[in-house]
Formats: structure tokens, sequence, C-alpha cells
């Protein structure tokens, strides 16, 4: 049997033809009012779409269609947002300096927000068997994010992450956006770190930090009555302890003066005369600086502490509290 090669049957052909589109939105210059400089300047919008039509010796037609769109908004603030209410303490001794610098911020470092969809349909008809099953989805993906500064020392972070199924609004997709209904909620993750780097000491080098890592997991098709939920909780510690900083607050050596040479500004001349002053401030007892030179040899101590906690629970149902989430 031969086939004539200019009038080839569909059945024995394998044809593919496609359409993709894809668009995105960004403004490149700043806007002087203020509405819409903290609004539509912040969001980033994008859409996609593509269309495929094949065929071969299996399948007599095969349609596939995606869509997908995506809506980012996205806002820093500045780093002056700040108050130093400890200023009045500065005059104590040892802490005052210290804590008199400390800054308190009333607003967040970033504030990040995002929502994209993805939908796809999948139509085959077989040369042999008829029209298979449609293979649809529609899911909806919302991301949240914040970096809050509280102080130059405290710094905490918080992210959450939805997944929902909405499959149940194909061909309506404008009345869910009407609606504003997110559909079946699956997937939630939720992320909350802190860090704690106080600077107490120059020879006192604090570091903490927590974490916790929450998830809430409910398939639309699961037979299970409730859902997985799940938290991870760390917490680390650990200091740094300097012997030779923690020595100077008892007696600091004066520092070694160098000759300057014939010709230099007064600037440099200048600058020896106030390690001279220094010099006669710090008198050098021998034994107190032998022992400032032993201690500086020797390497900063660590401390660490670490302790990590796992909890699991199946078929949950209500709302988790937050002592469970966050720990």
């Amino acid at each position: 049997f031969l086939v004539n090669e200019r009038a080839a049957p569909d059945s024995v052909l394998t044809k593919s033809s496609g359409l993709n589109f894809s668009t995105s939105l960004t403004k490149s210059s700043k806007s002087d009012n203020k509405i819409v400089k903290y609004t539509l300047d912040k969001q980033k919008p994008s859409f996609s779409a593509s269309r495929s039509f094949s065929s071969n010796e299996i399948n007599k037609e095969v349609l596939n269609e995606k869509y997908s769109g995506k809506l980012g908004y996205a806002l820093s603030f500045g780093r002056d947002n700040y108050i130093s209410p400890l200023k009045w303490i500065k005059p104590i001794p040892w802490i005052g300096p210290k804590l008199s610098d400390i800054q308190f911020y009333y607003t967040p470092s970033n504030f990040n927000t995002s929502m994209n969809f993805s939908e796809g349909l999948s139509q085959r008809i077989k040369r042999v068997g008829g029209k298979s099953p449609d293979s649809y989805n529609f899911g909806l993906n919302r991301n949240f994010s914040r970096d809050y500064m509280l102080t130059n020392g405290i710094k905490t972070k918080y992210t959450r992450a939805v997944k929902s199924d909405m499959q149940d609004y194909r061909g309506y997709a404008l009345l869910a956006i009407k609606d504003l209904d997110p559909g079946v909620v699956e997937n939630i993750t939720e992320n909350l770190s802190t860090s704690f780097n106080p600077t107490i000491f120059s020879w006192l080098k604090p570091n903490m930090n927590y974490s916790s890592a929450y998830s809430w997991n409910q398939d639309r098709e699961s037979t299970i009555g409730g859902a997985n939920i799940g938290t991870q909780l760390r917490f680390s510690s650990s200091i740094a302890l300097s012997l030779a900083n923690m020595f100077e607050v008892i007696y600091k050596p004066p520092s070694k003066v160098s000759s300057v040479p014939k010709g230099r500004s007064r600037r440099r001349r200048q600058k020896q005369e106030e390690e001279k002053v220094e010099e006669k401030v710090h008198k050098d007892i021998p034994i107190l600086t032998f022992a400032h030179g032993f201690l500086k040899k020797i390497n900063p101590i660590y401390f660490s502490y670490s302790e990590n906690l796992t909890r699991t629970g199946r078929g949950v149902i209500g709302d988790v509290p937050l002592g469970y989430r966050f720990g």
C-alpha cells in the first residue's frame, strides 16, 4: 500500500500550530501626585495566553489553552521613619551612650503583595474511542510579605502564601472577581522570623533568632474530614565574648606615638600632639600592658544554644490558634 505524498491522509501526519501572547506594564516615571505615586506607580501587572492545536496518528484533535496573569504591589519605606526617645539617658555612665542611640521605627521597611492565577484546558479527541474527558485546572495564588525593623537591633519578617482551587468558576472568572471569591482554599503557609542583635558593649555581642514555619493543607479531593497542619519552631542564640575588649574597660594601654617626618602638614602635627595628650591621660602600666597584649592574642569566646520543635496534626477542623502557628 503506497501513500501519495501530495495528498497523505491526516491519520499518518503529525500537525501542530500555536499562538502565544504576553504583555506586562511597568511605569518608568514617578508621579508627583501622592495618590498615584503610592498606588499605580507601585503596581506591576502582567498577562500571558497561549493556544495550540495538534493532531497525530493516535489523536484526531488535541487542543491546549493556557492563561496566566499576575498583579504585584511593592512599597518600600524610608530609613528615617524613627524616633529616639532615650537620648536623655546619654549622660548615664556605661549604658547611657549605647541606649541613647536606640531608634524605634514606626513604619515597616518593606511591604509586598501579589496575586497570580493560572488556567489550563486540554481537550483530546482520539481516532479510536472518541472524545476523552477534559483536563481543566484553575488556580489562584496570593502572597504577602512584610519586613519590619522595630529597633536598630530587632528585625522581624512575616510572609503568608495562600493557594486556592477555582475550578468551580470555569467560564465565569469575571464573576469570581466581582464577588471577590478566592475559591476553595487548599494550602496556607506562614513564616515568621525575628532576630535580636543588640550592641550593648564592645566586648559583649549577643545574637538571638527565632523562626516559625506553619503549613495548612486540605485537598478538595481528599477523603479525610479536616486539614493536615504542621509547625516547625526554631530558637538559636549565641554570645561572642572578647576578653581584650573587656579588659579595656578597666585598663587600655596608651597608643604608641610615631615620629612624624619633617615637611608633613600641620594637620598631622596636630594629630601627633593629640596622641601625646592621650598618652598622658592613659598612663603606661607595664604589667597591665603585657596582660592586655596576651588577651588580644586570644580569639573571642563563643557560646551558642539552639532548640527545635516540630508539631503535626491530621483532620483538624476550624481555625488554628496563633499560639500553635507561631509558638
